[in-house]
């Protein structure tokens, strides 16, 4: 019985992990005008696959999980990701039936807010603007936070062993842009705050994505430590 109980947290914990990724990353994409549901179940099922559950003692597989309740209000912003399904024993000596696992989760789109009182013209005044990056778990104050406003620096090859970034981490070739390691006479790209450097200032993995958004009460980002003043 007790390894049934072990069992099934295993499982139980897998899947509530990857609706959690999939509900953060459907808040911070809220903004989109063609975000709604479907998003939701979309992120929902992907994170879902990606991640380590046992599929084989979930009855009907990945195709026996339940979203049932999952839903958007597009006024509000209110996201509900809720997830259903019936998992196997892993011994069932005393004839125990599949046992059922649910869970709910609530989050609401960064989509920004309406303020209830005050003149158009305090309303303009009052509000607040932040800077998200995509997938990003935080909001920024500033637009020039290190932690969105990559730096670039071109530096030779043969000097990266004695560069830090700003945490003091050391420089490893980027696993896009380098094919192999380089003889030390060439330029290559790096970033005050990344643990990468770079053949080429164009590499994707120099870019990054960044939304400007309004902030409200119920946001459910917390503030980068970094920029917050």
């Amino acid at each position: 019985m007790l390894l049934n109980l072990f069992h099934v947290c295993g499982i139980y914990q897998e899947l509530l992990a990857a609706g959690a990724r999939s509900v953060h990353r459907c808040a911070v994409e809220g903004y989109d005008k063609d975000f709604g549901m479907d998003s939701i179940l979309e992120k929902m099922v992907l994170q879902i696959g990606r991640s380590d559950a046992d599929f084989s003692r979930i009855s009907g597989g990945m195709a026996g999980i339940d979203y049932w309740g999952t839903g958007y209000d597009p006024d509000s912003g209110k996201i509900d990701a809720v997830l259903s399904c019936n998992v196997l024993p892993a011994f069932s000596l005393f004839s125990l039936g599949n046992i059922k696992v649910s869970f709910s989760l609530h989050s609401r789109a960064f989509i920004g807010g309406k303020m209830l009182s005050g003149s158009d013209d305090t309303a303009a005044t009052d509000k607040k603007m932040v800077y998200v990056a995509e997938n990003g778990v935080v909001y920024h104050s500033s637009r020039e936070c290190a932690y969105i406003d990559l730096s670039l620096h071109g530096v030779m090859s043969g000097s990266l062993d004695g560069l830090r970034n700003t945490q003091g981490g050391k420089y490893y070739p980027c696993e896009r842009c380098m094919e192999s390691e380089d003889g030390g006479g060439s330029v290559v790209y790096i970033t005050d705050t990344g643990t990468r450097y770079h053949s080429s200032s164009q590499c994707p993995g120099l870019s990054r994505t960044v939304y400007e958004m309004e902030l409200t009460l119920d946001c459910g980002l917390p503030p980068c430590h970094r920029c917050q003043p």
